[in-house]
């Protein structure tokens, strides 16, 4: 849940955000009041709580198979029209677009409970200036550059999604009748949409290995990548690790309001329609050079196409915005109503959302046992940030006897008053009464009746990290993963190994660099070396 800025921007960040405590930094060298302590030894020897296979929320596996299947093995934007032939095509750009896969997929299988899809190069764009633009735009959102996705058939079967993959078939399609009046020899090719090959987890499978690394990190992301956390990685790496990373996904989506369905339609279409308005200027662009992301996005125009790309992205920003507050789902609850079934209805969408991150961690676990011979018998670590942190209990517990070691920066427990606490996101955790908020005995209340229900809190799901190497890194004033969180999944994972600092989720996140070695040391101490 960290985002990352530099400059004023930091400065600012770190005055204005809640729960940042400035008093926890040294003046000479921004090294931050940071305090180990040394876990309770008598964890080591407990054993694990195992969770229950009837506890995991239900995925099957047969819609994945059927849907690799029929997957091919070159995905493309633009394809031939019937009948038409490659030299048909007049623009050079075009032709090599058609000629050229976006993406092939070099590898795919069922894996646990997902469909792992490994790609091959990625075409963000055919045009190479704006895939770099769309490359380090990934990589800031994420922290890594994506070649890969993991997918469940919850994802598939999910009624949103599956609402606007038709849309954009029905999109596509109505685009390719324009082609074909005009008598183009191409038309826009709908695999991508059609095979989901973009939804799911975006996911970083590493290159096969030359030299044997000292372990394999399985790196479960912040909310929004930040120079801080890819530092900290970075680091690892050096001192030997090799990192499969997972854009982590905790969130809630209680879906689109059926009242709101309609009036979304028609703003989905003209947010599609300004897209492709904007690749048709952007085809047309400036010869201003691409370095990288901090280059606005309007000068890489022609100056004459400028004003209309500035309105277009003024209006899709209030399409956006439109467009969040229909599809933003909400549980009602007043008082008075079912507390018990408001309750569980809560810990069970919770529980999926962590159970698919849970579900990538073992879906990568076994492609590494099953195909990758140069990592064979080396130690896995789970290793979560923020969100990350979040979802690390429930994925130790998924792979238990396959993992030896955690690692969560910024975590907590009892996500329901997480999600109600925290100052940054509810997590799509939207409690109201005839849109207000809920008087706190309420709230209080459901957070104790949720604990009943949910089965993959890191409240419970701790229980399977016993008898095993923990290290936290939290901060004592930490207010967007709320710091009593913290101090309560410290305390039901037995009292582990921890660094606490005197400060707030930003400030963590700004020195957690300087805590690399740290980390890199106690990975050192607590893992077998292969």
């Amino acid at each position: 849940m960290a985002s990352g800025a530099s400059g004023g921007t930091l400065a600012r960040m770190l005055v204005a955000a809640a729960g940042i405590g400035i008093i926890g930094v040294f003046g000479g060298g921004m090294s931050g009041c940071w305090t180990y302590h040394k876990g309770d030894p008598a964890r080591l020897s407990r054993e694990p709580v195992v969770v229950q296979p009837g506890d995991w929320p239900l995925r099957t596996t047969e819609v994945l198979e059927n849907l690799a299947a029929k997957t091919p093995k070159e995905i493309r934007r633009f394809e031939l029209a019937p009948g038409a032939k490659l030299k048909d095509v007049q623009d050079a750009k075009m032709r090599e677009a058609i000629a050229k896969p976006d993406m092939t997929v070099v590898h795919q299988g069922v894996y646990g409970k997902c469909l792992l899809r490994v790609f091959g190069e990625m075409v963000r764009s055919t045009d190479k200036q704006r895939d770099q633009q769309i490359r380090a735009q990934e990589k800031k959102w994420t922290g890594f550059e994506s070649n890969a996705r993991t997918l469940t058939s919850r994802t598939i079967s999910n009624p949103d999604a599956e609402a606007v993959r038709k849309f954009f078939l029905e999109f596509n399609q109505l685009l390719n009748e324009d082609l074909a009046e005009e008598k183009l020899p191409y038309r826009y090719s709908i695999d991508s949409t059609r095979y989901h090959i973009t939804s799911g987890l975006a996911v970083r499978i590493p290159p096969e290995q030359v030299t044997k690394p000292r372990g394999v990190l399985i790196h479960l992301t912040a909310l929004v990548g930040n120079p801080f956390e890819i530092k900290v990685m970075d680091h690892l790496e050096r001192a030997g690790w090799i990192s499969f990373d997972i854009d982590t996904q905790t969130s809630v989506f209680p879906g689109t309001p059926e009242k709101n369905r309609a009036k979304t339609e028609p703003l989905i279409k003209r947010e599609a329609e300004i897209d492709s308005r904007l690749e048709q200027l952007f085809a047309d662009k400036s010869n201003v050079p691409f370095t990288d992301s901090r280059i606005s996005y309007v000068n890489l125009f022609k100056p004459e196409h400028r004003p209309e790309v500035t309105r277009l992205m003024e209006e899709r920003e209030k399409i956006s915005k439109q467009l969040e507050k229909l599809t933003r789902g909400t549980f009602e609850f007043c008082p008075g109503d079912d507390a018990d079934a408001m309750a569980a209805l809560l810990a069970s969408e919770l529980d999926n959302a962590i159970a698919g991150n849970a579900y990538a961690v073992e879906a990568i676990v076994e492609y590494i046992k099953r195909n990758r011979q140069d990592l064979d018998g080396l130690p896995i670590v789970v290793i979560g940030f923020s969100a990350g942190g979040l979802a690390t209990p429930a994925s130790v517990a998924r792979v238990r006897d396959k993992v030896e070691a955690a690692v969560m920066v910024g975590a907590g427990a009892n996500l329901l008053r997480l999600s109600q606490e925290s100052t940054l996101t509810d997590g799509g955790v939207r409690l109201r009464c005839e849109d207000k908020k809920l008087p706190r005995s309420v709230r209080e209340d459901l957070y104790v009746r949720y604990l009943k229900y949910t089965k993959l809190d890191p409240y419970h799901t701790s229980q399977a990290m016993m008898g095993m190497p923990v290290l936290m890194l939290h901060g004592s004033w930490d207010e967007w993963v709320p710091a009593r969180g913290g101090e309560l999944l410290w305390e039901r994972l037995g009292k582990p190994d921890r660094v606490t600092l005197a400060g707030g989720h930003t400030l963590l996140f700004y020195l957690l660099p300087g805590q690399s070695e740290r980390i890199a040391k106690w990975l050192e101490e607590n893992v077998r070396r292969p």
